[in-house]
């Protein structure tokens, strides 16, 4: 972990985590050494729950933009929703990614990007974005602050490390804070 604070922070070990999730409607356990231990680089996006827009436009921009069909990237939408959740958001946006319950904030906490008392929701994932490379290393961190201020990810900048270490070009998303 970085040196100020619990978050995760470049140069960093991934760490290890499984939730449950669902992925074009089938529910299933994902386990993060499971991708990593073949080389696949992993975009881990935190949102605090599931049919808020800016993370809502993000994932469907993933599909949109190609980004969910590349070879050697795998991308998890982790909220603090439940499976049942996720089957119903993934089906009213046609979203083409995985969607994992981080209901207890287990991932978001290892990562430190949980927020407490988000909304009356009690302790959520932040609205956050970590790229982590093929031997767990983590290469790019991002975390907005809670609303009302959300943020725009540094889109580009995930473009490059991501590109940097998997070869891999994404096209850029069209995101825009409303």
């Amino acid at each position: 972990m970085g040196p100020e604070s619990d978050r995760v922070e470049p140069g960093d070990i991934a760490p290890d985590f499984q939730r449950p999730g669902v992925d074009r409607g089938e529910f299933a356990m994902y386990d993060l050494h499971r991708v990593l231990e073949y080389g696949e680089a992993v975009l881990l996006v935190f949102a605090p729950t599931d049919f808020l827009k800016l993370p809502t436009d993000t994932f469907i921009a993933f599909g949109d933009r190609g980004w969910t069909n590349r070879q050697g990237l795998t991308i998890w939408g982790l909220t603090g929703d439940s499976i049942f959740s996720h089957h119903q958001y993934a089906a009213e946006y046609d979203l083409d990614l995985a969607l994992l319950s981080d209901f207890h904030t287990g991932a978001a906490s290892n990562y430190g990007l949980a927020i407490d008392n988000w909304e009356g929701h009690g302790t959520t994932p932040s609205w956050a974005w970590v790229f982590i490379d093929g031997d767990w290393v983590v290469r790019r961190v991002w975390e907005s602050p809670p609303t009302p201020n959300w943020e725009l990810p540094p889109v580009g900048l995930f473009i490059d490390a991501i590109a940097e270490h998997t070869n891999i070009h994404l096209d850029p998303l069209d995101l825009a804070v409303e």
